[in-house]
């Protein structure tokens, strides 16, 4: 039996772009995922995951082998399935009800991967917790009614916010050089792109609809 887990970490089979602190992010009672040829990526870092779930057509033999011998659990699935390796991961991950769902490595150089791997996450964002993207110098998260988003950063870093549906009310941006106090922003606007922190947090809330909000480091 799976103690009750709070954060969950998925790896994908993307491009390798981590934050330099993911190896020490991972915590004892975290629960890490690899979808298929993520767990290439896992093994590269040093992180040990608890579950390795795909068609297994991506991942090192060598690799899926050695992570097997140290406890991963290996659910293999056919080849010809409706549901992409990403999924699979998102749907074990939710099983376990985290407050929490860190996705890394989600994007790469097929644009037609990388658009579908981040509207699915987001069609998992009304899951109960939050759920975020990390890359190297950004990261990314889903917003929701439920779900209010705060970054930490420096002024002069970007913040972006993208509505993720047809409409999106209530918006409300804290902590940047255009704020915005409710209002409402259509599917497909640039309005909220290229914003900048002004201090040291930004955030931003909404009463309806789906937000992916990102904070691009201005440093590097």
């Amino acid at each position: 039996m799976i103690a009750a887990v709070t954060r969950v970490f998925i790896i994908a089979n993307g491009e390798p772009d981590f934050p330099e602190s993911i190896v020490s992010m991972v915590a004892p009672g975290d629960f890490v995922i690899c979808a298929d040829g993520g767990s290439n990526h896992a093994i590269s870092l040093g992180i040990k995951p608890n579950l390795i779930v795909g068609d297994m057509d991506s991942v090192d033999p060598v690799v899926l082998d050695q992570l097997k011998t140290q406890g991963a659990e290996i659910r293999k699935y056919p080849r010809d399935k409706d549901s992409s390796d990403l999924e699979l991961a998102l749907q074990a991950a939710i099983e376990l009800a985290p407050s929490e769902i860190f996705c890394l490595s989600v994007l790469g150089r097929r644009q037609d991967h990388s658009l579908t791997n981040t509207f699915l996450i987001g069609r998992y964002a009304s899951f109960g917790g939050k759920i975020s993207l990390m890359g190297s110098t950004w990261q990314a998260q889903f917003v929701t009614k439920e779900q209010s988003c705060a970054f930490s950063g420096s002024p002069g870093d970007i913040f972006s916010i993208i509505p993720m549906v047809a409409t999106v009310s209530g918006v409300t941006v804290d902590g940047v050089k255009w704020p915005l106090v409710n209002e409402t922003l259509p599917w497909g606007s640039s309005r909220t792109v290229s914003n900048e922190f002004l201090f040291g947090r930004a955030s931003v809330s909404l009463t309806a609809g789906l937000l992916l909000a990102f904070h691009y480091r201005a440093d590097v």
